[in-house]
């Protein structure tokens, strides 16, 4: 049981630290969380930022396969 706790401890750990070069990228760690409405806004200009960098490098991505 023991063992068991320590795997998902250590899966749990390796997922935040692998998700936290995103969150810093898209300013998801930054973000003021003093009320709800700041909370949505932020959370929507980061999610949106991302959605335009993942565009813009599978275009780029596209242009260097293509030729």
């Amino acid at each position: 049981m023991r063992m068991r706790a320590q795997a998902v401890l250590g899966t749990c750990r390796a997922i935040e630290e692998d998700s936290q070069p995103g969150k810093s990228a898209c300013g998801l760690d930054q973000g003021q969380n003093t009320c709800w409405n700041s909370w949505m806004r932020w959370t929507f200009i980061s999610m949106l930022v991302a959605a335009v960098l993942t565009i813009a490098h599978l275009r780029a991505t596209a242009q260097t396969t293509q030729g």
